[in-house]
């Protein structure tokens, strides 16, 4: 179970360290990573609350930093001029929700489809979301900065 805290906590201390859109690919990425290695530590939640009750409260807590962190970042991007202001009014709260929703629901899709689930696409699913939402500006810095990392996965 430490190894897995571990794991969240240093997902979790990565959060702002680039001022670009950049910050929040490299999260992504090392969330596709450690949903890859622990698929079950969010998703079969009745199984594990039965078997480490303890861990609930504190699963809990990590959900609700990491909905928290999503949404620090679409506001700071958005003091930036690179995403478009929230309209309406606390929408990017409820964006960040759904993007944890779909962080948490790409291993079940791969598993049901029985696709091999890779960093790139599950990103861009992410971004897809996201791109309209893009200033001139944002959608600059999204084809400069994070395009090619998707374009070209090895990179």
């Amino acid at each position: 179970q430490s190894e897995i805290e571990d794991s969240i906590q240093e997902i979790l201390n990565t959060s702002r360290v680039l001022p670009t859109l950049l910050d929040l690919d490299q999260q992504l990425q090392k969330w596709f990573f450690f949903l890859q290695e622990y698929p079950f530590f969010f998703r079969d939640l009745s199984e594990f609350d039965r078997l480490l009750p303890e861990t609930k409260a504190l699963r809990q807590s990590w959900v609700n930093k990491i909905i928290q962190q999503f949404h620090q970042r679409l506001l700071f991007n958005t003091q930036r001029g690179i995403f478009l202001p929230e309209n309406p009014p606390n929408a990017y709260n409820q964006l960040s929700v759904c993007m944890w929703a779909q962080v948490l629901a790409w291993p079940g899709l791969c598993q049901t489809k029985a696709v091999h689930p890779d960093a790139a696409t599950f990103k861009s699913l992410i971004w897809h979301i996201l791109i309209p939402l893009l200033t001139k500006e944002g959608l600059f810095e999204y084809n400069m900065l994070i395009q090619p990392i998707l374009s070209n996965p090895s990179n």
